[in-house]
């Protein structure tokens, strides 16, 4: 659970610095990635305009770019939690961060980028898209990506240490509910 809640922090900075723009940012390498221009928030949060004196909002669509930035943070936010039952006690903390921050910038940002973002190359609604794909809630970016991610892990890290030979006891009923919960 701790590093659950770890994630939420790490992630949300990852998406704020760089991950959005990945994500969402024009096409570079061809088509692979986002470019870098909604890197550490620039053209996403409201601005002032001397030259206009006035408050710009830059917008995606109908909506705030700051909206939709934060809309996308939730997804990219929750992959790496579900990815992070597969090696839960097989992982040291801090190799789940780099994992975490590695996965994020170069399986999910590539991922988005192609299905969700306007002009990426297996989004239906881009009519230059080569395979067009619908993902509306996250099939294909969420949990197929942490679906595999998490059985590679897990075939790749192997079984807990003690795990048949020692009883596997949960140590706080209440942490136990509350983790199912989530």
């Amino acid at each position: 659970m701790m590093q659950c809640v770890f994630l939420m922090g790490l992630m949300s900075i990852v998406w704020a610095l760089w991950g959005y723009s990945l994500a969402f940012g024009s096409d570079i390498l061809g088509g692979l990635v986002g470019g870098t221009d909604y890197f550490f928030l620039r053209n996403v949060i409201p601005f002032w305009d001397d030259a206009a004196k006035s408050q710009v909002i830059p917008m995606e669509g109908s909506i705030p770019r700051s909206l939709h930035m934060v809309y996308q943070m939730m997804f990219f936010i929750i992959t790496p939690a579900l990815i992070c039952g597969a090696f839960a006690e097989r992982m040291k903390f801090s190799a789940m961060v780099i994992y975490s921050i590695l996965w994020g910038t170069f399986v999910y940002c590539p991922l988005a980028h192609w299905i969700w973002s306007a002009d990426g190359f297996l989004n239906a609604a881009n009519p230059q898209a080569l395979v067009p794909a619908f993902d509306f809630a996250g099939g294909a970016v969420v949990h197929i990506s942490s679906g595999v991610s998490a059985l590679i892990c897990a075939l790749l890290i192997g079984k807990r240490i003690g795990y048949g030979h020692e009883p596997l006891i949960p140590h706080n009923l209440t942490y136990t509910f509350i983790g199912a919960g989530l």
